[in-house]
């Protein structure tokens, strides 16, 4: 009986709860460690992946060419009238012969000048094709306004000469002959990448 008492005596301990507190922050770091844990695998998944999409994007690019619809066959077929053409793009050098007074200066497109007018019949070198087309040594050429930098005022209409916004060169028409001569340093970078079947300038066929 007394020992009973001394049992019943005894302070009962009282069950311990967690604070809710602290149930939700044991809750949010089990969620961050799952997501940290998707995040490394997907690292990792894309590490593994990206240097072969990489290579894969760039054996395309060098297959590409300025037209969607090309196959590696056509690429092939023409490289070596590309390169020739790319060549022949470098440099501007034709005589005109036709009736008009004219000089014109530029070194891009941004920094020419220019006075006169004329319509006449050029041979030589056209220069930079800036598109896909055969490089004629012969035509017509005409030409009516003023430059002065970026600010030109040229009559609409007739064959005027195609320069690229990169050409450096001189235009001179002297009563019934004239000359034009230039070079485009971009047509440079463009005959060399071509060479790795990339082409720059979009003028390939």
């Amino acid at each position: 009986m007394h020992e009973t008492l001394q049992q019943d005596s005894r302070p009962k301990e009282l069950p311990t709860h967690s604070h809710p507190a602290e149930g939700l922050s044991r809750a949010s770091r089990r969620a961050a460690r799952r997501w940290l844990g998707i995040a490394g695998v997907a690292l990792l998944a894309g590490i593994s992946a990206g240097p072969a999409s990489a290579e894969d994007d760039r054996d395309s690019q060098i297959l590409k060419n300025a037209r969607e619809d090309r196959s590696v066959a056509d690429v092939l077929l023409f490289y070596v009238p590309n390169r020739i053409f790319d060549v022949l793009d470098l440099v501007r050098a034709r005589v005109r012969v036709g009736p008009g007074v004219a000089v014109r200066a530029r070194a891009t497109e941004g920094l020419d000048v220019g006075l006169g007018s004329y319509a006449s019949v050029y041979a030589g070198l056209p220069g930079p094709r800036q598109e896909v087309s055969v490089p004629l040594p012969v035509g017509l050429e005409t030409y009516t306004g003023i430059e002065l930098g970026p600010g030109d005022a040229e009559l609409e209409g007739g064959s005027p000469p195609n320069y690229s916004v990169t050409e450096f060169g001189i235009s001179v028409q002297a009563v019934l002959v004239g000359i034009d001569v230039g070079v485009d340093p971009l047509e440079v970078l463009d005959l060399v990448a071509g060479l790795l079947l990339i082409d720059l300038r979009s003028d390939d066929f």
